[in-house]
Parts: structure tokens; sequence; C-alpha cells
């Protein structure tokens, strides 16, 4: 199994529903090559800044100590009614 992990080649191109932002932080993170890595060279200061995790409205600053203190409220659940 750690044989498939090492030497498997990911392939998410072909996610169209998946933003371009989000194809870049999987793969980023998932670089097998550590020197290549996301964070590799500023540590978790350069996955802060990526492109996925900006909110227009927020600064980085603002946007993670709201991740950290929980204050993003769930996504919403739609559950179809049954009669």
């Amino acid at each position: 199994m750690l044989e498939e992990i090492v030497n498997l080649d990911i392939n998410i191109e072909d996610l169209d529903h998946v933003s371009e932002e989000c194809k870049d932080i999987i793969l980023g993170l998932l670089e097998k090559d550590p020197e290549k890595r996301i964070g590799s060279k500023h540590g978790f200061e350069e996955i802060m800044h990526h492109p996925f995790f900006k909110i227009p409205s927020l600064t980085v600053q603002e946007y993670w100590s709201a991740v950290i203190g929980k204050y993003f409220p769930p996504p919403s659940v739609l559950v179809p009614c049954v009669d």
C-alpha cells in the first residue's frame, strides 16, 4: 500500500466542479517532493495566504482568527420534506 501511495500519480484536472484554487491547494499539499510542497519554504504562512482561503471581505488575519475561533456558521443543509 505504501508503494502505491508513494508512486501513484494524482490527477484531479478532470474535476470540473472543483475550483482551480481548490485543485492547486490539494496538489500543493499532496506534492511528493517535500521541497516543492506548499508550506516548505515559508511554513504555514505560505498556506494561509493561498488564494483558496481568500474571502474578499476579510484580511488573512481576520479569516484565520475566525477559523481558529470557530466563528464561521456551519453550512445550511437542505433536508427534503417528506409527506
